[in-house]
């Protein structure tokens, strides 16, 4: 699918993606602190990311890897975590508008419009986006977003796909971001948009944690998100 953990993907046709990484993660790089950057950069320990990304409840992780103990069913590799979690970066929570711009600048050089994919935070940016220049979009893949804007702009112009895993309701965190994205859903639906959203437990795949790109069905789901691009 050309998804990641913080990216988004831009594809001029279904089959063609071009992955961006949000500035500070994967390929991207950083600027010094504090030397340039001002505020400091947040680290996610891997107990953090055990109960985030909803492998387990946080009293199931333990720094040795065979006692800990994951959701039922869970379709991530557990066994490949720590190796999973070797390729975090520092990061920093308050760099939104270069982020924006910078996607921006991209479509000014690979054309537009585009799809727009995007996974969690890399989601929130997607929706972002669409708000602001909704012309620049075919349509747009949301997996897992961390919230959603108060206000949707034109965004109604622009067909929405969102994708959840399972689990949700064990994660308070995670409740609130359904519930912020859920009424961004209505929003669009009250004007007008394309909205699709597909739980994946209530699909018969249960068992996906925030990142099923990289759970063992992810085929699955991206034929999920074909087809639906397809169909638009």
């Amino acid at each position: 699918m050309g998804v990641q953990v913080g990216r988004v993907s831009f594809c001029a046709t279904v089959s063609t993606p071009n992955v961006c990484d949000v500035m500070e993660r994967g390929r991207a790089g950083w600027s010094p602190y504090p030397d340039i950057y001002r505020s400091a950069p947040i680290y996610r320990t891997q107990n953090e990311v055990w109960a985030l990304f909803r492998f387990g409840s946080a009293d199931g992780y333990a720094s040795d890897p065979s006692t800990r103990t994951p959701y039922p069913h869970l379709r991530f590799p557990i066994d490949y975590m720590d190796q999973f979690c070797a390729q975090f970066v520092p990061r920093w929570t308050d760099h939104g508008a270069q982020t924006l711009d910078a996607y921006f600048n991209v479509l000014r050089h690979i054309g537009h419009p585009v799809w727009l994919i995007g996974h969690s935070q890399g989601g929130e940016f997607a929706l972002y986006a669409t708000t602001r220049h909704p012309e620049l979009f075919r349509g747009v893949v949301v997996i897992e977003p961390a919230s959603a804007p108060v206000e949707i702009g034109q965004a109604h112009r622009v067909p929405h796909l969102f994708v959840w895993g399972d689990y949700i309701e064990n994660s308070t965190t995670w409740r609130s971001y359904r519930q912020q994205v859920d009424a961004y859903c209505e929003a669009l639906l009250q004007t007008g948009g394309a909205v699709k959203v597909l739980y994946l437990p209530d699909l018969g795949c249960s068992g996906n944690s925030h990142v099923p790109m990289v759970d063992n069905n992810s085929d699955e789901i991206a034929d999920m998100v074909l087809r639906w691009m397809r169909s638009e």
